[in-house]
C-alpha cells in the first residue's frame, strides 16, 4: 500500500484477494473511511466495501445497478425496471406492490392529459381526465375573467351581456350571501394597509329585507370615521323602495337628510320639511303687477 496526497491506495494478494480500495486517511495517518471499492468480481462500490451489484452506492448498497444496466435498488427499495420504452405519448411509468415497473396510458390509469393555452388557468373539460382552458387569465402580474387582455388592474372581469335590464344573473359580477335571513348582508369592503396589517376604510352593503319570493334588499354605503373604529357606520341608504336617506338608514321621504329625517324633498319635487318643520310650497310663481301712474 502507499499514500499520497491525503488519501490510502490499497491493494492486497495475501489471501488470493485482488480488491482494490481508496480510502481516507485520517490525520494521524491512519485508514479512514471507505471513497470507492472495485471488487475481484469487477462490481465497484462508492461509500462500501461491500458492492452487492455492479455498481452500488452507500454503506449497505442502498443504490444498485446491475450487470444488465438494470435500477435494481433505489433508496433500498427493490425495482425491476421495463425492457422497453413506453409506446407513445401520455404514459406514465407505474409500480406494483412487489416493485415491478411498467408504462401505462394516462387514460388507463386515470391520469391527466390535454393541452392549452399559455398564462390561462387549466380547468377539467370537458370531462373529468382532460385538461382545457379556463376563462381566467393570469399573466404573473394581472388576472382576468373572460379576456385575455387584462386591464392594468389586479382583476379585471370582461362580459358579453347585451341585456339592457338591471339586475339580471348574467351580469359581470354577482355578489350573493347564501343564508336566508332578514338583514344578512351582501358586502364588498375596501381594506387600507397601515404598515401592519389590513383595515377596513370603507363599503358597499346591500341588506336583505324581505326573503320571499323574489327578495328585496336596500343598499348601504359606510364609511369609518375615526382610526379607532371597528365598524363602518352607514352614511347613505337606498330602501328598497327608492327613498335615499343621508345621515339616515329610514329616510321617510324620496330624498330625506338627518338621523330622523329633518330635510325633506317628497316624489313630487316639493320640499317638505326643513330642520324638522314641515312646509307646503306654493305650485305657482307668486306674480307680482306694480301699476304705475
Amino acid at each position: 500500500m502507499w499514500f499520497y496526497g491525503g488519501v490510502w491506495f490499497q491493494g492486497s494478494n495475501d489471501t488470493g484477494n485482488q480488491d482494490f480500495g481508496v480510502r481516507a486517511s485520517t490525520s494521524d495517518g491512519s485508514l479512514g473511511s471507505i471513497i470507492f471499492t472495485v471488487k475481484q468480481s469487477g462490481n465497484v462500490g462508492i461509500g462500501t466495501a461491500s458492492p452487492s451489484s455492479l455498481f452500488s452506492v452507500g454503506s449497505s448498497s442502498q443504490f444498485q445497478v446491475n450487470a444488465s444496466g438494470d435500477l435494481v435498488k433505489l433508496k433500498n427499495v427493490t425495482y425491476s425496471w421495463p425492457s422497453a420504452v413506453a409506446g407513445g405519448a401520455d404514459y406514465a411509468l407505474v409500480s406494483d406492490s412487489s416493485g415491478t415497473l411498467s408504462w401505462k396510458s394516462l387514460t388507463g390509469i386515470g391520469g391527466v392529459s390535454g393541452t392549452g393555452t399559455v398564462n390561462y388557468v387549466p380547468k377539467w373539460t370537458p370531462n373529468t381526465t382532460t385538461l382545457g382552458n379556463s376563462q381566467v387569465f393570469d399573466n404573473g402580474t394581472n388576472v382576468s375573467i373572460g379576456t385575455g387582455s387584462p386591464l392594468a388592474s389586479k382583476l379585471h372581469v370582461q362580459s358579453s351581456d347585451t341585456t339592457t335590464s338591471l339586475g339580471k344573473s348574467n351580469a359581470s359580477i354577482n355578489i350573493t350571501n347564501a343564508t336566508n335571513a332578514v338583514n344578512d348582508l351582501a358586502e364588498v369592503n375596501f381594506y387600507g394597509y397601515s404598515g401592519s396589517a389590513n383595515y377596513v376604510m370603507a363599503g358597499i352593503s346591500a341588506k336583505m329585507t324581505t326573503v320571499s319570493g323574489n327578495t328585496q334588499g336596500d343598499l348601504i354605503f359606510g364609511t369609518k370615521n375615526l382610526t379607532t373604529d371597528t365598524a363602518l357606520t352607514a352614511r347613505m341608504t337606498i330602501l328598497s323602495g327608492g327613498n335615499i336617506g343621508i345621515g339616515t338608514t329610514a329616510p321617510t321621504s324620496l330624498f330625506s337628510v338627518g338621523a330622523s329625517s329633518q330635510f325633506q324633498v317628497n316624489t313630487s319635487g316639493d320640499l317638505v320639511k326643513i330642520k324638522n318643520i314641515t312646509y307646503s310650497w306654493p305650485s305657482a310663481m307668486l306674480l307680482e303687477r306694480t301699476m304705475h301712474l
